[in-house]
């Protein structure tokens, strides 16, 4: 299994110990989840501003959020490009929140990067039956990596 993660920094932000971060909570979510084909997403660090501007845009709601997730599309023909989408994590937003929960950056950064992917992989929460199973990966992927709140 081999994936490949790209990330871009719409901040000002030095992100290199939250790169090395999802780097490492991915691969081991990749490896959970039984990913035996090469695939690739892309991670992209935003502000408060940039992520209520993407909330709005595509989800009708002025909010800031801390991350969301746009699955590649699907061509209907070749099939999936082996990309799996794009993650936008807001920086600001996961600091609040490692201060707001207690639990850390590193805590932080690796739930909104596991919660992201999942969704990349088509996992959602959008009943409470969805959340049930999703919210039981996420824990047992960060828990597998001794990241614990």
């Amino acid at each position: 299994m081999a994936i490949e993660i790209i990330f871009y920094n719409e901040t000002d932000e030095d992100v290199e110990v939250y790169e090395s971060v999802i780097r490492d909570i991915v691969r081991e979510a990749a490896r959970f989840e039984g990913l035996d084909e090469s695939v690739s997403c892309n991670f992209i660090f935003v502000d408060n501003n940039r992520i209520r501007a993407i909330n709005e845009q595509y989800r009708g709601k002025n909010d800031v959020t801390d991350v969301i997730t746009f699955e590649a599309e699907v061509d209907e023909i070749l099939g999936v490009s082996g990309s799996l989408g794009d993650v936008f994590i807001s920086i600001d937003r996961m600091i609040e929140q490692s201060y707001e929960y207690g639990h850390g950056e590193v805590r932080e950064m690796s739930f909104l990067a596991v919660h992201g992917f999942l969704h990349l992989l088509g996992y959602d929460h959008l009943d409470e039956k969805q959340e049930k199973i999703m919210f039981a990966r996420q824990e047992a992927i960060l828990n597998a990596k001794d990241i614990r709140r």
